[in-house]
């Protein structure tokens, strides 16, 4: 990694897909090692690839790139209108936050992370969500020095005794 390497935000399209799940696989295989057990079912690079090809028909998707590789992505969409009576709001979400080991700390995950809020806000979204791995500790207290705010109680199971938590943020 060379900090004097400009990092390039861009749309992502169907030709980056076999490299956003090229650095998912890279990515989880690393950062996830301590969270699922070691006889947990690895995800394969087609299944990560086919999942990439279905978020891009869901939203915006974003590529960072460095040293003229695709180091980084992060998909937004917006989820419409929730809440009751005198209560809607437009609801987004941001997701599949990944850079690669060797890139962390280089300031392109923050960099994702605004493109795809900036994203949400041009579209009138209002509030963001996301959902973060419960025992991705370090990940959690990322996105809430970013103001994200823990939605208490709400979870999802991912494998076994692996869940999800969702964290929620104004972007007004």
């Amino acid at each position: 990694m060379s900090e004097a390497q400009p990092i390039v935000v861009r749309r992502a399209g169907a030709p980056d897909v076999a490299d956003l799940a090229r650095i998912q696989l890279v990515t989880a295989l690393h950062a996830y090692r301590h969270i699922f057990p070691e006889d947990a079912p690895k995800p394969t690079h087609e299944a990560l690839r086919r999942r990439w090809a279905e978020v891009l028909a869901q939203g915006a998707l974003f590529a960072a790139e460095a040293c003229g590789e695709v180091v980084g992505a992060i998909h937004a969409a917006d989820l419409g209108t929730r809440g009751g009576p005198g209560r809607l709001s437009v609801v987004g979400e941001i997701g599949g936050l990944y850079v690669l080991p060797q890139w962390w700390r280089s300031g392109i995950g923050a960099t994702l992370h605004d493109v795809a809020l900036d994203h949400l806000r041009s579209l009138g979204v209002g509030t963001a969500e996301l959902w973060v791995l419960s025992e991705n500790t370090s990940v959690r207290r990322w996105y809430e020095r970013r103001g994200w705010r823990l939605l208490e109680g709400v979870t999802r199971t991912v494998a076994g005794p692996v869940f999800d938590v969702r964290y929620q943020r104004s972007l007004t």
